[in-house]
């Protein structure tokens, strides 16, 4: 009696220790496919906003790759949003608002981009309409004057829209590097955004500190 007594409890610690195991496998696997979602989307992100800066690059490419980063990172989390969630749904949420502001910061830099595009456009054009109106003939100075202006308004125009932009801007970095501190909470300190590129979104929104005045008495 005794015997069968201890190899029934035998058998449960056994089946306990295998259901807590597995458990925590399940556990492991989960939070393993959440990080790689969110290590993948990194790399893509980081990747892609370095693209503004290589010499050479043209609006239709820099578009073209922005269109491929956000289809990457709609794989990524097509990856989590498919997969079963029953141990880590914390871990999944977080990747996932993670992607969604890289995504969200994507599309911005290349709104900012086509946007300095465009004013470069549009400053070249008012410029050269300047210099037509100064340089205008009586009897060209009316359709000049109308050239002019309309060159003017596009340039007022880009500018506007580029300010409009800039207000937009605070908020969203806000909420992107809300993403990665709860990336970092949640995955690691070293996970998420590269430190030069996190202290970059932060310097970008940090207000300008005031001008010294250089008459002022020490």
């Amino acid at each position: 009696m005794k015997a069968s007594i201890v190899t029934i409890a035998a058998a449960a610690l056994v089946a306990v220790c295998c259901w807590f195991g597995w458990g925590a496998y399940q556990s492991h696997q989960e939070s393993s496919l959440a990080l790689s979602a969110v290590q993948a989307s990194t790399v893509l992100f980081e990747r892609q906003i370095s693209a503004r800066n290589e010499d050479g690059i043209t609006l239709a490419e820099y578009s073209s790759r922005t269109s491929s980063a956000l289809e990457s990172l709609d794989k990524e989390a097509g990856k989590l949003a498919s997969a079963d969630w029953s141990r880590r749904p914390a871990d999944r949420d977080v990747a996932l608002a993670f992607i969604d502001e890289c995504k969200a910061m994507t599309r911005l830099a290349s709104a900012r981009v086509r946007l300095m595009v465009e004013e470069s456009n549009a400053q070249k054009a008012y410029d050269q309409a300047t210099k037509e109106l100064n340089e205008a003939t009586s009897t060209e100075r009316e359709w000049r004057h109308k050239r002019f202006a309309v060159a003017s308004d596009d340039l007022i125009a880009t500018l506007q829209k580029k300010i409009d932009v800039s207000k937009e801007a605070k908020g969203k970095v806000e909420k992107f590097l809300a993403a990665d501190d709860a990336v970092k909470i949640a995955f690691g300190e070293n996970k998420g955004l590269s430190k030069p590129v996190a202290d970059d979104f932060r310097k970008s929104i940090s207000p300008t500190p005031p001008e010294k005045d250089s008459d002022a008495k020490s």
